[in-house]
């Protein structure tokens, strides 16, 4: 009996330890496609923000579509819990300066974000190298 119960107590504390190291690889998968030697800043206006679910708990990643000269742009910014404990929030149809990296992510253009400013308010979110601040100080 007590062999069952450890063994359903392990399993339990492994179902609840893989969500989050997906989500770990997912932010590290991110930011291995950050380049700094692609790094440029775009202006728009927001036309939508999106939250894209990772994951059976619900954890989403908070992306927005800019409307730029150049046309449409998707736009990564960074996991939801993180984005909701910003000062700085952002609303469609504001106007954003963002500075990041722009990618290929399923064959279309993107932006991983890494400095969002709007007005006189900056949104640091990436480090120089593409690290995101939410990982923690080994990464400033």
């Amino acid at each position: 009996m007590k062999t069952i119960v450890l063994l359903l107590a392990l399993a339990g504390a492994l179902a609840l330890a893989l969500p989050r190291e997906s989500l770990a690889q997912r932010a590290d998968a991110y930011s291995k496609l950050y380049d700094p030697n692609t790094v440029e800043t775009v202006s728009g206006r927001v036309l939508s923000i999106e939250h894209i679910v990772h994951g059976p708990r619900g954890y989403y990643g908070e992306h927005l579509v800019l409307s730029t000269h150049q046309g449409r742009l998707v736009v990564h910014l960074g996991p939801g819990w993180f984005m909701e404990k910003q000062a700085l929030q952002i609303k469609r149809h504001e106007e954003l300066r963002i500075t990041g990296s722009r990618v290929l992510l399923g064959g279309k253009p993107a932006l991983i974000a890494a400095r969002v400013v709007k007005g006189n308010e900056t949104l640091v979110l990436r480090n120089a190298q593409g690290l995101p601040v939410w990982r923690g100080s080994r990464y400033r």
